[in-house]
């Protein structure tokens, strides 16, 4: 999914704050719209669900929030489970990370994630999205990453947006790292982490 603005885009990435972000552009900046993708989750193979008209972004700044792939990993597995009564592997989902990948226990899922995605399945997903990104923010940093990629684009927002509180925030499910998870997803998701959070 993606807003366009008048001077910008905003690419969603998902488990990345976009939620929150949408909600401010759509409510604080004139002539903000969404486009939904085109295409059903199920049938999208890398997880992006991107429009594939991209003619509406032509010629624009783009941006989009990522967030540290500790808790993106842990985000992703809290939202499925918060927001399902439970998530099941989909054998006809297109995406191996959906076919199968969920489950309700955080430990199990990592071991799946290991299994299916040994190079690791983040650096995948933030892949589309990096190569055309003129400013990244963080989740970290939601509010004032924001603030500063629309002021350095020169996108008008309404103040008071930026003081909308937090979307789509899951349950505090427990999903604590195993010492062998956390050194995969550290060494697999490694170029993330030292281009952005070091």
């Amino acid at each position: 999914m993606v807003v366009i603005l008048p001077k910008s885009v905003f690419f969603h990435v998902p488990k990345a704050g976009g939620t929150w972000v949408t909600q401010v552009l759509l409510e604080g900046v004139k002539g903000a719209y969404k486009v939904e993708p085109d295409i059903k989750a199920k049938d999208d193979f890398n997880g992006v669900h991107l429009p594939t008209n991209r003619m509406s972004w032509k010629g624009k700044s783009k941006f989009i929030f990522i967030r540290h792939p500790l808790s993106w990993y842990q985000s992703i597995w809290k939202y499925h489970n918060t927001h399902q009564e439970r998530w099941f592997p989909d054998p006809e989902n297109k995406n191996d990370f959906y076919k199968y990948c969920p489950g309700t226990n955080f430990a199990l899922f990592m071991d799946k994630v290991m299994r299916y995605f040994p190079t690791g399945y983040y650096n995948q997903v933030l892949g589309a999205f990096l190569d055309g990104a003129d400013y990244v923010g963080k989740q970290e940093n939601l509010k004032n990453d924001l603030e500063n990629i629309l002021k350095k684009i020169g996108e008008d927002v309404e103040p008071l947006a930026l003081d909308i509180p937090a979307t789509n925030v899951s349950k505090d499910l427990f999903c604590d790292y195993t010492k062998v998870h956390k050194d995969f997803v550290l060494k697999v998701e490694s170029s993330i982490i030292e281009r952005y959070y070091e």
